[in-house]
């Protein structure tokens, strides 16, 4: 029972909210309720909840609640609420979400944003579209970006992507401005180009150069200089010295000395030098200036120089059949290209011989006599062909019979196409040595008479050797001693061209970059 106390009204009535036809009665208190347990509401209409309080809803899943600020917001969680759950949070226009991990407790995890994209060049302004309340931030991409400069091979290259901070837009509430930027950012690095710069002559001064290289901050050049004049008397020689000065510039501009060296030089003989130079980081050309002159002192040195020059002979080719009738015999040859001496001072250093040769050898056995009075003595076939190596010695080719019993047919044996080389420092005078040797055995009786025969057996010959020495050629090398002059020779070289090249920065003028902004 409801009871009023002591109020002259009646602090609530029953109301049809319904129909008359589907009457729904509801009981209005006409004031505050309080109420101490649970409530179950089927249908809430209008009113509100104070400041710092809350509504849970389905076992603390959802919580809507009210800071002293005034700031409503909602929580939603899984069931027991938030005390060991991830959970969502709404407010003030924001949605942001946290995890729940044993070790660390709540973690804000992310926060759902405003987000704009776009694409912009380089250097060139971007409009944000409105609306953001405070300033975005701002993250660039690349879209279509020279990533690499082959102007710049010998140094490592990265990209970089930059924007200035984004400003209000003069004339659109909400919209900010920005502008992107792109470069390559070269590493510090090295190369070195071989330069095979040469003077070969009489001057006594001589200057090369390079053309400009950038991002140069220091240069080492490699280089070799000699030098030497004859005093004009005999063996006897200037004694000689080279400087050489390093010399660089910027493009354009003069011409800077730097790193001299000076090399002092007694005999004939090649240094080696080195000059170094480090300068202001830029785009430099680099060159060499060689100075040779004399100093005091001389020296002598019996080293003669020579010119040099080769001539080709022939010969012609030289035949030789032996086949001894009687007695054996042996028949020397030598080879000769005639007369290799040319004059005017020319001397003889060495001749080169080349030759090809055919043998053949044929052998047989015959009797020793003619008659079978004096026994059947075999006489054995043999034939031999001696030719001389670069040795000085031979190289021999012979056949002998493989038998020894009487045999009137030939064995035949034959060397083709022989490669001879011989090379002569000693004689020099066109011919080869030693000599071409040909021996063969004595001859023999074909059969042999008995007594009372008339029958006489023919002596002929057991061996036979045949030479044939064709394309038959010798290369002449020649020297002779330069006449004696005072007029200098100088040999200066610019090998290598080390570079230092220092760090900076390419603009990528092209770039097209991808943007995104991020805020409120």
């Amino acid at each position: 029972m409801l009871e009023s106390p002591e109020l002259s009204e009646q602090p609530f009535s029953v109301r049809n909210i319904g129909t008359e036809v589907e009457p729904e009665y509801v009981l209005v208190f006409n004031g505050y309720l309080a109420v101490n347990g649970p409530v179950n509401i089927s249908q809430l209409q209008s009113g509100e909840l104070q400041n710092g309080t809350a509504l849970t809803v389905g076992q603390g899943s959802i919580e809507l609640s009210t800071g002293s600020d005034g700031f409503g917001q909602m929580v939603i969680t899984g069931s027991g609420g938030i005390a060991s759950n991830d959970y969502l949070v709404l407010k003030e226009g924001r949605i942001e979400s946290y995890i729940y991990t044993a070790s660390s407790g709540h973690v804000r995890y992310k926060e759902v944003r405003r987000t704009e994209s776009g694409i912009g060049r380089h250097n060139q302004t971007v409009v944000i579209p409105a609306y953001f309340k405070s300033q975005p931030t701002i993250n660039l991409y690349p879209r279509d970006i020279t990533v690499y400069n082959a102007d710049y091979p010998d140094q490592s290259q990265r990209l970089e992507l930059y924007h200035s901070s984004p400003m209000p837009h003069g004339s659109i509430e909400g919209a900010w401005v920005f502008k992107p930027y792109a470069r390559l950012l070269l590493a510090d690095g090295s190369k070195t180009e071989v330069r095979n710069a040469i003077y070969q002559g009489a001057s006594n001064t001589t200057t090369f150069t390079r053309g400009a290289v950038d991002q140069v901050k220091k240069v080492t050049l490699k280089g070799r200089v000699a030098s030497q004049r004859s005093t004009g008397s005999g063996g006897t020689w200037q004694k000689r010295k080279v400087s050489v000065t390093l010399r660089y510039r910027q493009q354009w501009g003069e011409w800077i000395e730097g790193e001299t060296v000076a090399v002092d030089i007694d005999q004939f003989t090649t240094h080696d030098i080195e000059l170094s130079q480090t300068m202001t980081q830029g785009r430099y050309e680099v060159g060499l200036y060689f100075l040779a002159e004399d100093r005091e002192g001389t020296f002598n040195s019996g080293s003669v120089t020579y010119d040099y020059r080769d001539e080709n002979k022939i010969a012609n080719p030289y035949q030789k059949t032996l086949s001894p009738s009687n007695s054996a015999q042996t028949f020397r040859h030598t080879i000769t290209i005639g007369d290799p001496q040319i004059g005017s001072g020319w001397e003889i250093n060495r001749i080169l011989y080349f030759a090809k040769v055919d043998i053949r050898l044929e052998v047989r056995n015959l009797y020793r006599y003619e008659s079978k009075a004096w026994g059947q003595d075999v006489i054995k076939g043999i034939a031999r062909v001696r030719l001389p190596n670069d040795r000085g010695e031979y190289n021999t080719y012979e056949k002998t019979t493989s038998t020894n019993t009487i045999n009137r047919e030939w064995e035949v044996t034959r060397f083709t196409d022989i490669s001879m080389r011989w090379e002569d420092v000693v004689h020099k005078d066109g011919n080869i040595y030693p000599e071409v040797e040909i021996w063969a055995e004595r001859a023999g009786y074909d059969g042999q008479s008995q007594a009372g025969s008339f029958y006489e057996p023919n002596y002929v010959p057991t061996s036979l050797a045949y030479v044939h020495i064709r394309d038959i050629a010798a290369t002449i090398y020649y020297q002779r001693a330069q006449p004696v002059s005072d007029t200098p020779l100088n040999h200066f070289y610019w090998d290598t061209t080390a570079y230092d090249l220092g760090a900076t920065d390419v603009s990528v003028s092209d770039a097209i970059i991808h943007w995104t902004a991020t805020g409120e």
